[in-house]
């Protein structure tokens, strides 16, 4: 009789010795003639190996079947089980690291798509701190010379963690990866900025929100991921959410003859943001500390548009403070956890999670007595919680 075991994932089959049929024996017997052993000299095919970690009992053959070990015990019939040696105990684990990639060498682990999100989302929560923070530094610094200096900083967070984790080698990015960070980062920071200096700042900030609602939308083209009806309706209640925070600001400036311009500026970049968020997910195998380079990359261009454009302005003792908090959080490592977030998590989900920035901004603003709270953000808030459990991922029953 026939006796299928499992151990640790390998298939093996027991087979109880019974002695040779004579000549002539039936089909079945012959089917059930027992193996010779390695004593007996016989030969033995390769892709058959005794297995000494099989519970067989006594007067039976193990045979363990594996396509990656090769076999290198015989197949022991005697009436003690089988003994282990020093041979059979290492045979296993060597066959299985020859053929397992090293984790070291791959520098990043997949991670689940739950965790990659939730990291994304921490990100968003970053971003949220970015108008407290930009208030609290005040006036005075121009905008590129206040880029370079925040994207110095990030570059060296995100290079000292790979650093710190063992993981330098991660931070060297392919071509690919590398022409998509500064793309993202540089060219998106150039357009946002033109659009605040043409255009109202309340409207050229709302319009460059619409990247949450362009990445829910372009997720649907990536391979492997199912873009449905509540992703695109989360998305436009997030949009309503943001611009009811913003409506009574809307028409409040004026001196901006360059306004259509400056909304033009605002949409590409929000299309840049978006569309550098989505690519960020064909190249998910490209390790997320490979930004700190483009982060280095961003800071001298912005240097260099900083003299060209602008002139130097020396900062404040508490302006550096303030310019280094914005490296270490919304402008340095939120770039990596969103970069994690998008080639690991649930892209179009975070699309929607992405409106939850104005909302975050808005209440910090209040809670430190910065802005007045009105009836706007509650409603904001609401429509934000309701697009999030609109668009999170269903569980499936089991």
């Amino acid at each position: 009789m026939t006796k299928i075991m499992r151990h640790k994932g390998l298939a093996c089959a027991s087979r109880r010795a019974v002695p040779p049929p004579l000549a002539g024996g039936t089909r079945r017997d012959r089917r059930t003639r027992r193996l010779p052993n390695n004593t007996g000299g016989g030969a033995r095919p390769d892709f058959i190996q005794s297995f000494p970690h099989t519970h067989c009992h006594t007067g039976e053959i193990a045979l363990c079947i594996h396509p990656l070990i090769p076999a290198k015990a015989g197949i022991q019939n005697s009436g003690s089980p089988p003994s282990r040696g020093r041979a059979d105990e290492d045979s296993l684990p060597a066959a299985m690291d020859a053929k397992t990639p090293d984790t070291k060498q791959q520098h990043q682990a997949p991670l689940p798509g739950r965790t990659a999100t939730l990291i994304g989302f921490c990100a968003v929560i970053l971003w949220g701190t970015l108008a407290t923070l930009t208030a609290l530094k005040g006036g005075g610094i121009p905008p590129f010379q206040s880029t370079a200096i925040t994207f110095l900083v990030g570059g060296a967070t995100i290079a000292a963690y790979a650093i710190a984790t063992g993981n330098t080698r991660a931070m060297v990015p392919t071509l690919p990866s590398f022409l998509l960070g500064i793309y993202g980062l540089f060219v998106f920071h150039v357009l946002y900025f033109a659009a605040l200096k043409l255009a109202p700042p309340a409207e050229a900030g709302l319009i460059a929100s619409l990247w949450a609602l362009l990445t829910v939308l372009l997720s649907g083209f990536l391979p492997g991921v199912t873009l449905s009806w509540r992703h695109i309706v989360g998305a436009l209640m997030g949009f309503t959410a943001a611009g009811l925070l913003v409506f009574d600001k809307i028409g409040a400036s004026s001196g901006h003859p360059d306004a259509l311009v400056g909304f033009s500026f605002a949409f590409a970049s929000a299309v840049v943001w978006a569309t550098y968020s989505v690519m960020s997910r064909t190249i998910a195998a490209v390790p997320s500390e490979s930004v700190a380079p483009a982060c280095f990359a961003t800071a001298a261009l912005a240097l260099v548009c900083n003299l060209v454009f602008e002139g130097w302005e020396t900062p404040t003792a508490s302006q550096w403070i303030v310019m280094v908090l914005l490296g270490l959080g919304p402008i340095g490592s939120a770039f990596m956890l969103w970069d994690i977030g998008m080639k690991h998590g649930n892209v179009a989900f975070l699309g929607v999670l992405g409106y939850a920035t104005t909302v975050i901004s808005t209440t910090l603003l209040i809670a430190l007595g910065l802005a007045t709270p009105t009836w706007v953000l509650l409603v904001s808030v609401t429509l934000i919680v309701l697009a999030a459990r609109l668009a999170a991922p269903r569980r499936r029953k089991a």
